[in-house]
């Protein structure tokens, strides 16, 4: 660090001019403050250096390492300094000798504010406001906000924060709690100071659309009046903005670039006057000014720190303390050293005999007795665990001895976060395709190596993949799927049957399909409204409301009760009256006796219920509270409830008593226990052996039994089975779906929902798999799917991991009840039938070919129109990134395919309008070209018909192996929800596109090429279709000249130059060879 001196300049007190002194460091300064007692300015830097600097000639008076990291605020104490880095606060003498310390781990980002005449000061971490007393190093209380704190100012009897969402809050610092929120920017506040004597707040800050552009108003608030005043102007825009301490009313603004200007803060910025600091064209970094008002100090990115001055007599203080310089050294005395030798004829004092020197041990180390009871020995060495004191312990020790008590209290108080294994955390799908070149074009196999397909958890109710999943690996209810096709529009058992058909064609490891069009039916069926069946503390696509609050296993309990209930009522043949595959799988028969306690009457009700609820009562016997012994109570339950009697013709207490009659060929049981950390704690432990992090590896003795035997009679008795096959109905474990939560800050609170499955020998050979075993466990999390262990399925966590709902299946299953044979339900006769499935309207305009249907294996060319109904949520970090929230949701709106080859080539046979009853919340007119009413059945002139009827059709388009001709159709089939083979899809985007290239629209191929002006005003699909053909027979045309490659360049070339715009009316000639 050096200093240059130049003298000072003459100034009045409206006339700023810099110093003669400036100082340059190695490292760019973080953090100005001006010292409130002597005459000092302090320094951070970014590489944790604090310096103080002696004004006004800025000699260096101090310097010292305070941080490892940069310094990013200081407070003036009457102690000393008080610096903050990004883990730890320190104390600091104004000579830099250290005082004190303390580790901080709410936040890497913190604001300091030293309250008067108090050992305590304003901490700020994140989006949490601490109060810290500094002498004992203790947080006397904590408050939060919705979004960090970016900015702090001392007020009177209180604080003001400014967040990065553009807020100001006021906080009273008497009683911790915030009083009033102000909205000041629409980006983070960046700046805030107050005036105490007017009780005004300036802030400036950034702007949310721009990113880190600088807001060019200056708000004023005054408390007092709790109104806005006339904001200031400062075009260059604001970092920094303070008041001058001499003139309340006057304020100093600076900017980046250097340039700030002192002007009136109430008169709206009158009597203005600007200054510039010479940063040769480096960025300010931080400003402060001195109590007196006649000092202003600068930093900037290159180093140098400025000082400016009102007054020719610089004064920091108006009373300031001397300065304190250590004493000079005395010179040396210049005498030889040959002649201060002692005489040779002494002993030196050096000189130690053997008898006058001993060895001393260290001092013998005191254990104190509560230490003493808990430390285990182990080959002469004695050690205690980590987080074996208890309350009570670590209260005695810390009587005994405070410091040592002090060591144990981070470990065994305050317990290190516990995370899942990385396979089971939620797989953030929207930050994984934003870090793709194309959102659509993600390689899924980083998360899944296997030969299964995920599903995609980036669509609404995603939550339900965990339980699709498990139906899936349950041949005999697949086939029966398959098969099932009905004329109902909204039909779950039609969409799983859709959904199977798409999970067995999983062409490749890495495959993740989308469950959307599942959860569009889900959320048009008014039961599963009323029940809440909706993903918790989120909007619905085309709703304004939210689902109530609720947790995720409860959620999945009661979207496993309901679904099966429904697939029930869907299957069920009334014309056979045959039970359904629902009822002969999961249906568990018995019979409800009624009674009444005051006249005895009684009365007998068969009924079916597919799930069964774990009760564990109240009971706190941990040898009550094992599966096996729960599990038959909770089938076989009386209970006592008041209700009406018709023999006493009044209200009576009435016994209701379950007796089982029948179980189910697959047992699901819903084990999510509302019950608190400590009873489930007790559950886990009498089971198993657990380890230091909460796990409890039920390998041996398991809570949850892996196979089942079950006796009906009297009385239901529940054993685990543990000898080998002998043809007995045994009930072995087949999935169990999990509760997964994070503990990081960053992770939701609702965690996530993850299945085990075991797969059998059958789905093992359909998805390609060579060494077949009897059962294999695989997990599937969302996206993510991966192979696990037979112990890792019955391995609960207290902590990370509960069990949510389990499966057992009858070993007999497949002997009682095989599998049907499956035969594809879309046919010829579907495909005409559904383009005769035209909705009611007025006026049809015009109607598709309908005598044309495309033979196996031709072409068709294809275009899809969509619309939204929901935004794109995008939250903007202080940093100034975007960060999406929430992807936009699309659904189709408009379909149309035209024959790509033989006497028809080039006509539309297939133009549907698709209705919605979801509500719409744009159009995307311009680039769909659909008009609000267009999809409206009671008043659209178009050719309308439903979602379903629209995926029949190109089902079977796909099943006859029909070769599909478009521009960007990766992403129109993941929308369509509808799987097709990649060796049926000649995609133009691919055909004209140079490796590591940008893809080219169809707008500027078809104008280059083909000399075509499409896409003039909206988008048509039809039109969007025949362009797409006529692309591809021009590219066959060039392949066969052998001109690909070299019209591809000049195309490249010709749309680097042109900034990828062709128009057809101005350009004269041809920049592309044509074959």
């Amino acid at each position: 660090m050096c200093c240059t001196c130049l003298g000072i300049s003459d100034s009045t007190v409206d006339r700023w001019e810099p110093t003669n002194a400036t100082v340059e460091s190695y490292c760019t300064p973080t953090s100005l403050i001006f010292d409130g007692t002597q005459e000092i300015l302090w320094g951070g830097y970014q590489n944790g250096h604090v310096a103080s600097l002696v004004c006004p000639t800025l000699d260096r008076y101090c310097s010292l390492q305070a941080h490892s990291s940069p310094v990013t605020c200081m407070a003036d104490s009457s102690n000393g300094i008080l610096t903050a880095g990004e883990n730890s606060l320190r104390l600091f003498t104004r000579g830099g000798f250290p005082i004190s310390s303390c580790l901080l781990s709410e936040s890497p980002s913190y604001c300091i504010m030293m309250l008067p005449n108090s050992t305590k000061v304003v901490l700020s971490a994140g989006n949490t406001v601490s109060l810290l007393d500094i002498q004992t190093w203790q947080f006397l209380a904590k408050v939060s906000l919705e979004a960090p704190i970016t900015a702090m100012c001392k007020g009177r009897n209180s604080v003001f924060c400014g967040n990065s969402c553009g807020w100001l809050t006021q906080l009273d610092t008497r009683i911790m709690r915030f009083d009033h929120v102000i909205e000041l920017h629409s980006g983070a506040v960046c700046s805030l100071d107050t005036n105490s004597s007017l009780d005004l707040v300036s802030s400036c800050g950034y702007l949310t659309t721009t990113g880190h552009q600088t807001d060019r108003y200056i708000k004023i608030f005054d408390v007092r009046s709790k109104q806005h005043l006339q904001p200031l102007v400062f075009t260059p825009g604001a970092i920094k903005c303070a008041f001058e301490p001499l003139f309340p009313s006057s304020i100093i603004i600076t900017g980046r670039d250097g340039i700030f200007k002192l002007c009136d803060a109430i008169g709206g910025g009158l009597n203005q006057t600007l200054f510039q600091v010479e940063t040769n064209g480096e960025m300010l970094t931080s400003m402060a000014i001195s109590s007196s008002g006649e000092a202003i100090a600068f930093s900037d990115t290159s180093g140098f720190i400025h000082l400016w001055s009102s007054s020719p007599t610089m004064r920091v203080n108006p009373f300031s303390e001397p300065l304190q310089f250590c004493k000079p050294i005395s010179p040396a005395n210049d005498e030889p050293l040959s002649q201060s030798y002692p005489p040779l004829d002494q002993p030196l004092l050096s000189d130690w005999g053997s008898t006058m020197s001993f060895p001393v041990n260290g001092p013998v180390f005191q254990l104190e007795p509560v230490l003493a009871s808990t430390i285990n020995k182990m080959d002469g060495f004695g050690y205690i665990k980590i987080g074996e004191l208890s309350h009570l312990q670590h209260k005695a020790l810390n009587a005994a001895n405070p410091s040592l008590a002090r060591k144990f209290k981070t470990t065994s108080l305050q317990p290190k976060r516990t995370r899942p294994p990385k396979m089971y955390r939620p797989v953030v799908s929207s930050r994984i395709r934003m870090s793709a070149i194309d959102k659509y074009d993600f390689d899924y196999s980083i998360c899944n190596q296997t030969n299964f397909a995920g599903l995609d958890n980036n669509t609404p109710n995603s939550y339900t993949n965990s339980f699709l999943q498990v139906l899936y690996f349950i041949p005999q209810l697949r086939a029966n799927l398959l098969n099932h096709l009905c004329h109902r529009e909204f039909c779950l058992a039609c969409e799983l049957g859709f959904l199977f058909h798409m999970l067995d064609n999983a062409p490749s490891p890495g495959t993740c399909h989308s469950s959307r069009n599942f959860s569009r039916s889900l959320r048009q069926l008014p039961q599963a409204t009323r029940l809440g069946l909706f993903d918790p503390l989120k909007p619905q696509p085309g709703t304004n409301s939210t689902s109530r609050k609720i947790d995720l296993p409860t959620l999945m309990e009661n979207f496993c009760r309901f679904t099966l209930e429904q697939l029930n009522h869907e299957l069920t043949t009334t014309e056979e009256a045959q039970p359904s595959i629902i009822d002969k799988l999961f249906g568990t028969s018995l019979v409800t006796h009624i009674r009444c306690l005051s006249c005895g009457s009684s009365s007998a009700c068969p009924t079916r219920f597919f799930v069964i609820d774990l009760n564990m009562g109240r009971t706190t016997d941990p040898t009550k509270l094992k599966f096996t012994s729960l599990l038959p109570s909770s089938l076989c339950r009386t209970i006592q409830t008041k209700a009406w009697c018709d023999r006493c013709s009044q209200f009576q207490v009435l016994e209701q008593k379950k007796e089982v009659k029948g179980l189910p060929n697959i047992l699901c049981v819903g084990v999510h226990m509302e019950a608190n950390d400590e009873l489930w704690r007790t559950i886990l432990s009498n089971s198993g052996r657990g380890d230091s992090h909460g796990t409890f590896h039920t390998q041996d003795c398991s809570w949850l039994p892996r196979r089942l035997k079950i006796v009906l009679g009297s009385e239901i008795s529940v054993t685990e089975y543990t000898g080998s096959d002998s043809g007995e109905d045994i009930y072995n474990l087949s999935a169990v779906i999990c509760h997964v939560t994070d503990q990081v800050p960053s992770a939701s609170r609702l965690g996530n929902l993850v299945a085990h499955v075991a797969v059998s020998q059958e789905y093992q050979k359909l998805h390609g798999y060579s060494q077949v075993e009897a059962s294999q466990w695989f997990l599937f999390n969302d996206m993510a799917v991966a192979h696990c262990w037979p112990q890792q399925v019955v391995e609960f966590n207290t902590i990370w991991k509960h069990p949510c709902v389990v499966f057992y299946s009858s070993s007999l299953l497949h002997t009682k009840l095989p599998p049907e044979s499956i035969v594809c339900p879309i046919s010829e006769a579907t495909f005409n039938s559904m383009r005769q499935s035209v909705l009611s309207s007025p006026r049809p305009i015009s109607r598709p070919l309908v005598n044309v249907i495309p033979k196996p294996a031709q072409l068709v060319a294809i275009d899809a129109e969509f619309v939204a109904l929901s935004t794109e949520k995008v939250a903007l970090q202080v940093d100034g990134t975007r960060v999406v929230v929430s992807p936009t949701h699309l659904t189709p709106a408009r379909i149309s395919c035209v024959m790509g080859e033989g006497p028809f080539a080039g006509q539309p046979f297939l133009d549907d309008f698709v209705s919605t009853k979801d509500t719409i919340i744009d159009y995307l007119t311009k680039f769909s070209g659909i008009d609000p009413g267009d999809l409206d059945s009671s008043i659209s002139m178009k050719n309308l018909t439903t979602l379903k009827a629209v995926y029949l059709k190109l089902r079977y388009l796909v099943d006859i192996g029909c070769r599909f001709i478009g521009h960007g159709l990766t992403k129109d089939f993941r929308i369509l929800n509808i799987h097709v083979p990649k060796k049926q899809i000649i995609d133009t985007v691919e055909l004209f596109h140079l490796r590591l290239h940008r893809n080219l629209s169809l707008k500027f191929l078809a104008a280059i090429l083909l000399h075509v002006d499409v896409q003039t005003e909206n988008h048509c699909s039809i039109e969007d279709a025949q362009t797409a053909l006529a692309l591809y027979n021009h590219y066959q045309q060039l392949s066969e000249s052998g001109k690909l490659e070299h019209v591809l360049e000049e195309i490249y070339a010709y749309g680097k130059q042109s900034n990828w715009q062709y128009n057809l009316k101005e350009t004269t000639g041809d920049p592309v060879s044509n074959p």
